[in-house]
């Protein structure tokens, strides 16, 4: 039987430790922590592939956390802290600035449930299985879904891992995230409400895209998953006059 891979959620509610065990436990193997102390116990005998910390812990922060598990865990790891700071809003650039500061690979900046947050932890696994899929055929991994400084390179460097991922992309390095994803089939079949939306936009299943520079003509799934900025409205706008 294929190894599962191995999953630590750091949150100290623990309703929502049960949901996302619930959900993902025929998929991966999900340990789960109420506080740093024991995520590091646990990460030391288990060594994860993927970390999911709440920022709001009992004592510390979960970036604090995050950046803690980084010195055990090494950089074979994939590290995501989720929760909405106080204060203003934190932007992409913000994102990527914590990341880098923390020595974690992504950080969203919602309040998430149970099933949202098993909704992530599927999307990142997916994610990696698709880029180790990659890196296996001999191809060059897409690092522009991480917010801090290290690749799909570094993170996928364990064979272990890599083994344990096989298989979760559908058979398809080019494979996105279906609507069958834990958590996901419940909040899209609730009634329209500015709640289920804002919880959709703020999931970030699939990591916005930029559009070419050289003024190529994107394909439609490059056009769906395009980042808003103007710069992307810019080359949109041009492509579609040089085309006409």
């Amino acid at each position: 039987m294929q190894a599962k891979p191995c999953v630590l959620i750091v949150e100290p509610i623990l309703a929502r430790v049960r949901r996302v065990q619930a959900e993902l436990g025929d998929r991966a193997e999900v340990l789960a922590a109420a506080n740093m102390s024991a995520a590091i116990q646990l990460a030391q005998g288990r060594k994860p592939f993927l970390v999911a910390v709440s920022l709001h812990q009992g004592v510390n922060h979960g970036l604090f956390v995050g950046k803690e598990l980084r010195t055990h865990l090494g950089s074979e790891a994939l590290i995501t802290v989720y929760g909405r700071p106080a204060g203003k809003k934190v932007g992409q650039k913000g994102r990527e600035k914590v990341a880098r500061m923390y020595k974690v690979d992504s950080f969203v900046p919602a309040d998430l449930t149970g099933p949202d947050i098993a909704a992530i932890c599927w999307a990142h696994l997916k994610e990696a299985a698709r880029e180790a899929a990659r890196l296996d055929a001999g191809g060059r991994a897409d690092d522009t879904s991480l917010h801090g400084d290290r690749s799909w390179s570094q993170i996928l460097g364990n064979p272990e891992h890599r083994a344990a991922l096989r298989g979760l992309d559908g058979g398809s390095a080019a494979a996105e995230v279906s609507p069958e994803d834990p958590g996901l089939v419940h909040l899209l079949k609730q009634p329209v409400s500015a709640g289920a939306f804002k919880r959709l936009m703020t999931a970030e299943i699939v990591r916005g895209k930029d559009l070419p520079e050289d003024g190529s003509m994107p394909s439609i799934g490059d056009i769906l998953q395009t980042r808003v900025s103007a710069a992307n409205l810019r080359r949109l706008v041009r492509g579609k006059k040089d085309g006409s």
